[in-house]
Protein backbone atom coordinates (compact mmCIF):
# COMPACT_ATOMS: atom_id res chain seq x y z
CA UNK A 1 0.00 0.00 0.00
CA UNK A 2 1.17 3.68 -0.75
CA UNK A 3 0.39 6.12 1.89
CA UNK A 4 -1.59 8.72 1.29
CA UNK A 5 -0.29 11.90 0.20
CA UNK A 6 2.65 10.36 -1.31
CA UNK A 7 4.54 11.35 -4.17
CA UNK A 8 4.85 8.21 -6.54
CA UNK A 9 7.41 7.94 -9.78
CA UNK A 10 6.59 5.87 -12.41
CA UNK A 11 8.15 2.92 -12.68
CA UNK A 12 11.32 2.70 -14.93
CA UNK A 13 10.63 -0.01 -17.85
CA UNK A 14 14.53 -0.64 -18.40
CA UNK A 15 15.07 -0.74 -14.44
CA UNK A 16 18.26 0.46 -12.78
CA UNK A 17 21.29 -0.08 -14.82
CA UNK A 18 23.47 -3.00 -14.15
CA UNK A 19 27.43 -3.51 -13.74
CA UNK A 20 27.35 -5.18 -17.06
CA UNK A 21 25.49 -2.80 -19.18
CA UNK A 22 27.94 0.29 -17.09
CA UNK A 23 30.99 -1.60 -18.74
CA UNK A 24 29.44 -2.27 -21.98
CA UNK A 25 28.58 1.46 -21.93
CA UNK A 26 32.51 2.19 -20.76
CA UNK A 27 33.70 0.01 -23.45
CA UNK A 28 31.90 1.13 -26.61
CA UNK A 29 33.13 4.68 -25.25
CA UNK A 30 36.83 3.16 -25.40
CA UNK A 31 36.45 1.37 -28.82
CA UNK A 32 34.87 4.95 -30.21
CA UNK A 33 37.71 6.57 -28.95
CA UNK A 34 40.15 4.52 -30.13
CA UNK A 35 38.40 4.43 -33.62
CA UNK A 36 39.23 8.03 -33.97
CA UNK A 37 42.60 8.34 -32.15
CA UNK A 38 44.02 5.42 -33.55
CA UNK A 39 44.40 6.78 -37.04
CA UNK A 40 44.91 10.05 -36.17
CA UNK A 41 47.72 8.91 -34.42
CA UNK A 42 49.27 6.64 -37.67
CA UNK A 43 49.16 9.80 -39.73
CA UNK A 44 51.16 11.75 -37.23
CA UNK A 45 53.45 9.23 -36.69
CA UNK A 46 54.09 9.08 -40.73
CA UNK A 47 55.21 12.42 -40.38
CA UNK A 48 58.16 10.92 -38.02
CA UNK A 49 58.49 11.41 -34.22
CA UNK A 50 62.13 14.13 -34.93
CA UNK A 51 59.31 16.82 -37.06
CA UNK A 52 56.13 15.81 -34.31
CA UNK A 53 58.93 17.27 -31.67
CA UNK A 54 60.61 19.82 -33.66
CA UNK A 55 56.89 21.15 -35.22
CA UNK A 56 55.49 21.08 -31.25
CA UNK A 57 58.99 23.52 -29.89
CA UNK A 58 58.25 25.68 -33.15
CA UNK A 59 54.69 26.20 -32.19
CA UNK A 60 55.18 26.58 -28.42
CA UNK A 61 58.74 28.96 -29.28
CA UNK A 62 56.17 31.34 -31.86
CA UNK A 63 53.30 31.24 -28.60
CA UNK A 64 55.32 32.68 -26.25
CA UNK A 65 56.87 35.10 -28.69
CA UNK A 66 53.57 36.43 -29.87
CA UNK A 67 51.97 36.39 -26.12
CA UNK A 68 49.79 33.83 -26.65
CA UNK A 69 50.81 32.41 -23.37
CA UNK A 70 50.76 35.25 -21.58
CA UNK A 71 50.46 34.50 -18.09
CA UNK A 72 48.19 36.09 -15.18
CA UNK A 73 48.29 39.33 -17.36
CA UNK A 74 46.74 38.00 -20.39
CA UNK A 75 43.91 36.37 -18.46
CA UNK A 76 43.27 39.25 -16.54
CA UNK A 77 42.98 41.04 -20.21
CA UNK A 78 40.41 38.69 -21.17
CA UNK A 79 38.77 38.57 -18.29
CA UNK A 80 38.34 42.48 -18.29
CA UNK A 81 37.23 42.04 -21.81
CA UNK A 82 34.45 39.62 -20.96
CA UNK A 83 33.29 41.98 -18.16
CA UNK A 84 33.06 44.99 -20.23
CA UNK A 85 30.99 43.58 -22.81
CA UNK A 86 28.98 41.78 -20.81
CA UNK A 87 28.28 45.21 -18.66
CA UNK A 88 28.33 47.65 -21.74
CA UNK A 89 24.51 47.64 -22.27
CA UNK A 90 22.63 47.51 -18.34
CA UNK A 91 19.48 47.84 -19.92
CA UNK A 92 19.61 44.00 -21.29
CA UNK A 93 20.64 43.25 -17.23
CA UNK A 94 17.56 44.76 -16.23
CA UNK A 95 15.26 43.47 -18.37
CA UNK A 96 16.19 40.15 -17.77
CA UNK A 97 16.64 39.96 -14.14
CA UNK A 98 12.36 41.51 -14.69
CA UNK A 99 11.50 38.83 -16.77
CA UNK A 100 12.71 36.47 -14.03
CA UNK A 101 11.16 38.07 -11.71
CA UNK A 102 7.73 38.28 -13.69
CA UNK A 103 8.24 34.40 -14.44
CA UNK A 104 8.27 33.99 -10.39
CA UNK A 105 4.79 35.02 -10.24
CA UNK A 106 3.40 34.59 -13.59
CA UNK A 107 5.40 31.33 -15.40
CA UNK A 108 3.25 31.63 -18.65
CA UNK A 109 4.54 35.23 -18.99
CA UNK A 110 7.69 34.88 -17.95
CA UNK A 111 8.26 32.27 -20.38
CA UNK A 112 6.84 34.44 -23.06
CA UNK A 113 9.00 37.18 -22.65
CA UNK A 114 11.85 34.71 -23.73
CA UNK A 115 10.43 35.05 -27.15
CA UNK A 116 11.45 38.52 -27.50
CA UNK A 117 15.37 36.89 -27.24
CA UNK A 118 15.97 37.29 -30.99
CA UNK A 119 15.43 41.03 -30.81
CA UNK A 120 17.62 40.89 -27.74
CA UNK A 121 20.56 39.20 -29.50
CA UNK A 122 20.30 41.39 -32.77
CA UNK A 123 20.75 44.53 -30.40
CA UNK A 124 23.60 43.00 -28.09
CA UNK A 125 24.88 41.85 -31.42
CA UNK A 126 25.70 46.15 -32.47
CA UNK A 127 28.72 46.33 -30.72
CA UNK A 128 31.06 46.93 -33.41
CA UNK A 129 34.31 45.76 -31.89
CA UNK A 130 32.26 42.02 -32.18
CA UNK A 131 30.53 42.17 -35.43
CA UNK A 132 31.89 39.29 -36.86
CA UNK A 133 30.96 36.73 -34.18
CA UNK A 134 27.73 38.66 -33.46
CA UNK A 135 25.56 37.43 -30.18
CA UNK A 136 27.46 34.20 -29.79
CA UNK A 137 28.95 35.29 -26.57
CA UNK A 138 25.97 36.47 -24.92
CA UNK A 139 23.50 33.96 -25.90
CA UNK A 140 26.19 30.99 -24.63
CA UNK A 141 26.65 33.15 -21.35
CA UNK A 142 22.93 33.11 -21.09
CA UNK A 143 22.25 29.11 -20.69
CA UNK A 144 22.26 29.64 -17.15
CA UNK A 145 19.91 32.00 -17.15
CA UNK A 146 17.49 30.14 -19.38
CA UNK A 147 17.94 26.87 -17.41
CA UNK A 148 15.83 28.89 -14.63
CA UNK A 149 13.00 28.79 -16.83
CA UNK A 150 12.44 25.28 -18.15
CA UNK A 151 9.60 22.92 -16.84
CA UNK A 152 10.64 20.99 -13.15
CA UNK A 153 10.42 17.69 -15.40
CA UNK A 154 13.08 18.68 -17.70
CA UNK A 155 15.64 19.96 -14.68
CA UNK A 156 17.15 17.17 -14.75
CA UNK A 157 18.60 16.76 -18.08
CA UNK A 158 19.32 20.24 -18.12
CA UNK A 159 21.50 20.23 -15.01
CA UNK A 160 23.56 17.09 -16.49
CA UNK A 161 23.54 19.43 -19.92
CA UNK A 162 24.90 22.51 -18.30
CA UNK A 163 28.00 19.98 -16.89
CA UNK A 164 28.91 18.22 -19.85
CA UNK A 165 28.02 20.50 -22.40
CA UNK A 166 27.96 24.00 -21.15
CA UNK A 167 30.99 24.18 -18.40
CA UNK A 168 33.19 22.49 -21.08
CA UNK A 169 32.39 25.18 -23.75
CA UNK A 170 32.97 28.00 -21.14
CA UNK A 171 36.39 26.71 -20.42
CA UNK A 172 36.99 26.05 -24.58
CA UNK A 173 35.65 29.96 -24.91
CA UNK A 174 38.45 31.13 -22.41
CA UNK A 175 41.04 29.04 -23.68
CA UNK A 176 40.29 30.13 -27.09
CA UNK A 177 40.21 33.92 -25.92
CA UNK A 178 43.42 33.39 -24.16
CA UNK A 179 45.35 31.99 -26.98
CA UNK A 180 44.27 34.10 -29.28
CA UNK A 181 46.07 37.72 -29.86
CA UNK A 182 41.84 38.87 -30.30
CA UNK A 183 41.39 37.73 -27.17
CA UNK A 184 37.92 37.61 -25.73
CA UNK A 185 36.23 38.52 -29.25
CA UNK A 186 37.60 34.88 -30.23
CA UNK A 187 35.84 33.26 -27.47
CA UNK A 188 33.19 32.37 -30.23
CA UNK A 189 35.33 29.52 -31.36
CA UNK A 190 34.95 27.74 -28.03
CA UNK A 191 31.76 28.82 -26.92
CA UNK A 192 30.01 27.56 -30.24
CA UNK A 193 28.68 23.91 -28.08
CA UNK A 194 27.14 26.24 -25.19
CA UNK A 195 24.48 27.68 -28.53
CA UNK A 196 22.77 24.56 -28.78
CA UNK A 197 21.96 24.70 -24.57
CA UNK A 198 20.96 28.03 -24.86
CA UNK A 199 18.78 26.86 -27.91
CA UNK A 200 17.43 23.54 -26.33
CA UNK A 201 16.37 25.06 -22.69
CA UNK A 202 14.82 28.12 -24.45
CA UNK A 203 12.69 25.66 -26.61
CA UNK A 204 11.95 23.88 -23.29
CA UNK A 205 10.94 26.79 -22.00
CA UNK A 206 8.57 28.01 -24.96
CA UNK A 207 7.06 24.94 -25.22
CA UNK A 208 5.93 25.30 -21.60
CA UNK A 209 4.54 28.76 -22.01
CA UNK A 210 0.63 26.89 -22.89
CA UNK A 211 0.65 24.00 -20.74
CA UNK A 212 -0.63 24.53 -16.78
CA UNK A 213 2.21 24.66 -13.91
CA UNK A 214 2.57 21.29 -12.26
CA UNK A 215 2.17 21.32 -8.64
CA UNK A 216 5.44 21.02 -6.57
CA UNK A 217 5.43 17.64 -4.70
CA UNK A 218 4.02 18.18 -1.28
CA UNK A 219 1.11 17.10 1.19
CA UNK A 220 -0.83 20.08 -0.59
CA UNK A 221 -1.03 18.74 -3.70
CA UNK A 222 -4.50 16.52 -4.81
CA UNK A 223 -4.09 12.83 -4.76
CA UNK A 224 -5.25 10.83 -7.25
CA UNK A 225 -5.96 7.02 -7.17
CA UNK A 226 -3.28 4.26 -8.10
CA UNK A 227 -4.03 0.93 -9.94
CA UNK A 228 -3.47 -0.54 -6.56
CA UNK A 229 -5.95 1.69 -4.63
CA UNK A 230 -2.83 3.62 -3.44
CA UNK A 231 -2.87 7.36 -4.31
CA UNK A 232 0.22 9.91 -5.35
CA UNK A 233 -0.06 12.78 -7.20
CA UNK A 234 -0.99 13.96 -10.94
CA UNK A 235 2.42 13.07 -13.09
CA UNK A 236 4.09 16.15 -15.10
CA UNK A 237 2.01 17.35 -18.08
CA UNK A 238 3.50 15.90 -21.38
CA UNK A 239 5.58 17.77 -23.18
CA UNK A 240 3.94 17.57 -26.15
CA UNK A 241 1.13 19.68 -24.79
CA UNK A 242 1.97 23.90 -25.04
CA UNK A 243 2.53 25.63 -28.10
CA UNK A 244 5.21 24.15 -29.91
CA UNK A 245 5.10 26.33 -32.69
CA UNK A 246 6.54 29.12 -30.26
CA UNK A 247 9.42 27.64 -29.61
CA UNK A 248 10.05 27.21 -33.64
CA UNK A 249 9.27 30.61 -34.59
CA UNK A 250 11.89 32.02 -31.81
CA UNK A 251 14.59 29.48 -33.32
CA UNK A 252 13.94 30.03 -36.39
CA UNK A 253 14.15 33.94 -35.45
CA UNK A 254 17.84 33.43 -33.47
CA UNK A 255 19.03 31.74 -36.81
CA UNK A 256 17.59 34.40 -39.02
CA UNK A 257 19.87 36.70 -37.02
CA UNK A 258 22.85 34.63 -37.41
CA UNK A 259 21.99 34.55 -41.59
CA UNK A 260 21.94 38.32 -40.94
CA UNK A 261 24.83 39.25 -39.59
CA UNK A 262 26.70 36.96 -41.45
CA UNK A 263 26.25 38.88 -44.70
CA UNK A 264 25.92 42.60 -42.29
CA UNK A 265 29.43 42.34 -40.95
CA UNK A 266 32.88 41.42 -42.77
CA UNK A 267 35.86 41.16 -40.28
CA UNK A 268 38.06 44.05 -41.22
CA UNK A 269 35.97 44.96 -44.16
CA UNK A 270 32.97 46.15 -45.19
CA UNK A 271 28.69 45.46 -45.42
CA UNK A 272 28.30 42.91 -47.90
CA UNK A 273 26.01 45.17 -49.61
CA UNK A 274 28.98 46.67 -50.49
CA UNK A 275 30.80 43.54 -52.18
CA UNK A 276 29.58 44.37 -55.82
CA UNK A 277 32.65 42.81 -57.91
CA UNK A 278 32.68 39.30 -58.88
CA UNK A 279 36.17 38.19 -59.90
CA UNK A 280 35.65 36.25 -63.16
CA UNK A 281 39.14 34.21 -63.35
CA UNK A 282 42.27 34.08 -61.47
CA UNK A 283 42.33 32.00 -57.59
CA UNK A 284 39.78 34.54 -56.01
CA UNK A 285 36.75 33.80 -59.09
CA UNK A 286 33.40 33.43 -57.92
CA UNK A 287 34.46 35.63 -54.97
CA UNK A 288 32.64 39.21 -54.92
CA UNK A 289 34.83 42.05 -53.31
CA UNK A 290 34.13 45.84 -53.19
CA UNK A 291 35.36 47.76 -56.93
CA UNK A 292 38.26 49.05 -54.89
CA UNK A 293 39.59 45.92 -53.73
CA UNK A 294 39.05 44.17 -57.25
CA UNK A 295 41.30 46.68 -59.02
CA UNK A 296 44.35 46.48 -56.47
CA UNK A 297 44.05 42.59 -56.81
CA UNK A 298 43.99 42.57 -60.69
CA UNK A 299 46.68 45.07 -60.37
CA UNK A 300 49.21 43.02 -57.69
CA UNK A 301 48.85 39.73 -60.08
CA UNK A 302 49.89 42.13 -63.34
CA UNK A 303 52.61 43.81 -61.38
CA UNK A 304 53.50 39.96 -59.60
CA UNK A 305 53.90 38.43 -62.99
CA UNK A 306 56.19 41.35 -64.06
CA UNK A 307 58.75 41.15 -61.02
CA UNK A 308 58.95 37.86 -60.52
CA UNK A 309 61.47 35.53 -61.68
CA UNK A 310 62.03 31.82 -62.12
CA UNK A 311 63.73 30.99 -58.95
CA UNK A 312 62.16 33.59 -56.57
CA UNK A 313 61.16 32.98 -53.13
CA UNK A 314 58.01 34.84 -52.16
CA UNK A 315 57.55 36.58 -48.54
CA UNK A 316 54.26 39.02 -47.97
CA UNK A 317 54.61 41.30 -45.66
CA UNK A 318 52.67 41.56 -43.53
CA UNK A 319 49.23 40.01 -42.73
CA UNK A 320 48.51 39.47 -46.44
CA UNK A 321 47.44 35.96 -46.95
CA UNK A 322 45.48 36.05 -49.70
CA UNK A 323 47.90 37.74 -51.97
CA UNK A 324 50.41 34.64 -52.00
CA UNK A 325 46.98 32.83 -54.03
CA UNK A 326 48.48 34.38 -56.91
CA UNK A 327 51.89 32.57 -56.40
CA UNK A 328 53.04 29.31 -57.95
CA UNK A 329 56.71 29.50 -57.19
CA UNK A 330 58.45 28.45 -53.40
CA UNK A 331 58.16 31.17 -50.64
CA UNK A 332 60.37 31.84 -47.56
CA UNK A 333 57.99 32.05 -44.59
CA UNK A 334 57.10 30.00 -42.04
CA UNK A 335 53.28 31.17 -41.92
CA UNK A 336 50.57 32.81 -44.36
CA UNK A 337 49.88 35.19 -42.09
CA UNK A 338 53.00 37.03 -40.31
CA UNK A 339 52.52 40.30 -38.34
CA UNK A 340 55.12 43.24 -37.09
CA UNK A 341 56.97 43.16 -34.45
CA UNK A 342 55.22 46.51 -33.20
CA UNK A 343 57.61 47.45 -30.82
CA UNK A 344 60.72 46.90 -32.79
CA UNK A 345 59.10 47.20 -36.42
CA UNK A 346 61.03 43.95 -37.21
CA UNK A 347 60.66 40.49 -38.36
CA UNK A 348 59.49 38.48 -35.16
CA UNK A 349 61.80 36.23 -33.84
CA UNK A 350 60.52 33.04 -34.91
CA UNK A 351 60.16 34.16 -38.63
CA UNK A 352 63.83 34.80 -38.03
CA UNK A 353 64.73 31.87 -36.73
CA UNK A 354 62.94 29.57 -39.38
CA UNK A 355 65.57 31.66 -42.04
CA UNK A 356 68.65 30.99 -40.05
CA UNK A 357 67.22 27.21 -39.13
CA UNK A 358 66.50 25.97 -43.17
CA UNK A 359 70.07 29.08 -44.27
CA UNK A 360 67.63 30.78 -46.38
CA UNK A 361 65.48 33.92 -47.06
CA UNK A 362 63.18 35.41 -48.91
CA UNK A 363 64.46 37.02 -52.44
CA UNK A 364 61.00 38.71 -53.36
CA UNK A 365 58.96 40.96 -51.02
CA UNK A 366 55.66 42.46 -51.45
CA UNK A 367 55.28 44.99 -48.36
CA UNK A 368 51.83 45.59 -47.88
CA UNK A 369 51.59 49.38 -46.66
CA UNK A 370 50.26 52.94 -47.65
CA UNK A 371 53.51 54.46 -49.89
CA UNK A 372 51.86 57.69 -49.99
CA UNK A 373 54.73 60.44 -48.87
CA UNK A 374 57.71 57.42 -48.35
CA UNK A 375 60.91 57.91 -50.08
CA UNK A 376 62.71 54.68 -51.37
CA UNK A 377 64.83 54.76 -48.54
CA UNK A 378 62.25 54.75 -45.67
CA UNK A 379 60.77 51.73 -47.40
CA UNK A 380 63.92 49.67 -47.39
CA UNK A 381 64.57 50.64 -44.03
CA UNK A 382 60.89 49.61 -43.11
CA UNK A 383 61.70 46.24 -44.73
CA UNK A 384 61.39 44.27 -41.21
CA UNK A 385 65.45 43.90 -41.16
CA UNK A 386 65.97 42.98 -44.52
CA UNK A 387 66.89 45.74 -45.46
CA UNK A 388 66.08 45.35 -49.35
CA UNK A 389 65.78 48.08 -51.77
CA UNK A 390 62.10 48.83 -53.54
CA UNK A 391 62.00 48.07 -56.90
CA UNK A 392 58.33 48.86 -57.78
CA UNK A 393 56.00 51.24 -55.28
CA UNK A 394 52.06 51.22 -55.87
CA UNK A 395 49.67 53.19 -53.62
CA UNK A 396 49.10 50.67 -51.73
CA UNK A 397 52.36 48.18 -51.60
CA UNK A 398 55.72 47.97 -52.52
CA UNK A 399 58.06 45.48 -54.52
CA UNK A 400 61.70 44.58 -52.94
CA UNK A 401 64.19 42.40 -53.87
CA UNK A 402 67.30 41.04 -52.59
CA UNK A 403 70.19 42.40 -54.62
CA UNK A 404 71.63 40.05 -57.00
CA UNK A 405 75.21 40.12 -55.66
CA UNK A 406 74.41 40.09 -51.81
CA UNK A 407 74.39 36.14 -50.36
CA UNK A 408 71.93 34.49 -48.21
CA UNK A 409 74.61 34.93 -45.24
CA UNK A 410 74.91 38.48 -45.60
CA UNK A 411 71.26 38.91 -44.92
CA UNK A 412 71.08 37.02 -42.14
CA UNK A 413 73.65 38.55 -40.36
CA UNK A 414 72.10 41.52 -40.32
CA UNK A 415 69.07 40.35 -39.11
CA UNK A 416 68.31 40.83 -34.92
CA UNK A 417 69.33 37.89 -32.93
CA UNK A 418 67.64 37.74 -29.40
Amino acid sequence: MVAEGAFVHPPDPEGPPTGASAWRTLSAWVLGGALVLVPLGLVMLSFGPRNLVRSWQFTMSGARVLHQLGGASKALVVAQGFWHWITWRPDFVVAALLAYLVFRHWPRVGRALLAALPVALWLAAQRATLGASGYVQIYALMTPYLYLFIPRERRETGAKLLIWIWAPAMIAGAMTAYTSAAGYANSAVGLAPALIVSGLFLAWALEAVGRPTASAPGPSAPPFRLGDGGAGLLPAPSSSAGVPWLALAVLIAIVGVTVTLNFQFQQRDVAHGELTSRFDSGPWWGIKVTPERRRLMDSYAADLHAQALPDDKLFIMYEGSGYYLYWTGEIAANSYWIGPNEETGQLHQTTISYYRRHRIVPTLVVHLLRTAGMTDAELQAASGGLDYPPTLVRPKYAFQRKPADESTAEVLARLPRK
